[in-house]
C-alpha cells in the first residue's frame, strides 16, 4: 500500500470513528478532549492496522501473531522483521546497501537461443503448413534466413500488383 492509501483509510476510519462517538460518555468525561483524541486515534490506527493486514498480499500472518507482535513492543528484533519484511519488501526488489536478495543469490542457467537453429525450425513449419506464397510472405515479412521487409518491398519482390498488394 502506498503513502496515499494509509492516509485515506485513516480519513475513512475517523469518518467511520465520528459516527460510533458515544456523547453521553464524552460529556461525562473529566477531561474531553483527551477522551475523544483517544477514542478516535483508536479507532483510526486500527482500521489503518486491519486495511494493511487486508492488503498484505499472499502471505497472511494470522491476527493473533500479529497482535503478539504489537505487544511485544519490538523485544523480539527477530519477529518484527519478519513481519515488517513479510510487508514491504519483494523478492525481486534490489539489494539495499547490507542486504541480499533472493534474485540474486538464485543462478541464471537459462541459455541463450541459437537463432540459426530456430530460423530453420520455422521455416521448416512454414514450409510444411502454407503454400509457397504464404511461405514467402511471413519469411519475408519476419526475416527468416533473411532480412526483414516492409510490406511494399515484400509486395514488388512476389510481384503482387494492385489492391492485393496490401500483405501484412
Amino acid at each position: 500500500m502506498s503513502i496515499n492509501d494509509l492516509i485515506q483509510e485513516g480519513n475513512l476510519n475517523l469518518c467511520k470513528a465520528i459516527r460510533r462517538i458515544d456523547w453521553t460518555r464524552l460529556s461525562e468525561s473529566e477531561d474531553q478532549e483527551k477522551t475523544l483524541k483517544s477514542f478516535l486515534s483508536k479507532r483510526i490506527k486500527g482500521g489503518i492496522r486491519r486495511a494493511i493486514d487486508k492488503n498484505r498480499g499472499d502471505i497472511r500472518i494470522p491476527e493473533h501473531k500479529l497482535n503478539e507482535i504489537r505487544k511485544d513492543n519490538g523485544k523480539d528484533h527477530k519477529m518484527v522483521a519478519m513481519f515488517f519484511n513479510s510487508m514491504f519488501l519483494s523478492i525481486d526488489e534490489k539489494p539495499k546497501d547490507d542486504e541480499e536478495s533472493m534474485i540474486y543469490q538464485i543462478a541464471d542457467k537459462s541459455e541463450p537461443y541459437n537463432i540459426g537453429l530456430l530460423n530453420i525450425y520455422l521455416t521448416g513449419l512454414l514450409k510444411k503448413h502454407l503454400d509457397d506464397r504464404e511461405y514467402d510472405v511471413l519469411r519475408l515479412s519476419y526475416g527468416l534466413d533473411c532480412e526483414k521487409h516492409s510490406a511494399n518491398k515484400i509486395a514488388e519482390i512476389l510481384n503482387i500488383e494492385g489492391s492485393s498488394a496490401y500483405v501484412r
